[in-house]
């Protein structure tokens, strides 16, 4: 009887340092779970905001990539409109130029006719 009551005994000191053990690993467990969740958690917090950068980025790119073709537009439309400002320029100097030629050959023709019309008064 003192026997089976040693074995009770040692299955029964077994059994509790075994629930111990199972106890402490429960706690492992848990904890390493938590853990892992918040390295879930970081990560997808991390990969959200990666996607954010990403979004800006692309974002970014385009308006930069529109700015550029804006700048590229604007300075075709001054350049086209700097050539037409030349062309009309230009224009209006020959303009100028004949006018300046038929005032000269206006005046040459007066002063032609005055000399005739003092001639003939003689």
């Amino acid at each position: 009887l003192a026997k089976l009551k040693g074995i009770i005994d040692d299955a029964t000191t077994a059994l509790i340092g075994a629930s111990e053990q199972a106890q402490r690993l429960k706690f492992e467990v848990e904890d390493n779970t938590e853990r892992q969740n918040s390295e879930f958690k970081a990560l997808a917090r991390t990969s959200h905001s990666l996607e954010e950068v990403e979004k800006f980025k692309v974002a970014t790119e385009e308006a930069t990539s529109k700015a550029r073709q804006a700048a590229i537009s604007a300075e075709r439309n001054s350049t086209a409109k700097a050539d037409e400002a030349k062309s009309e320029a230009a224009a209006v100097d020959r303009v100028r130029s004949k006018l300046g030629l038929q005032e000269a050959t206006a005046q040459a023709d007066l002063a032609v006719l005055e000399q005739a019309a003092a001639a003939a008064d003689r």
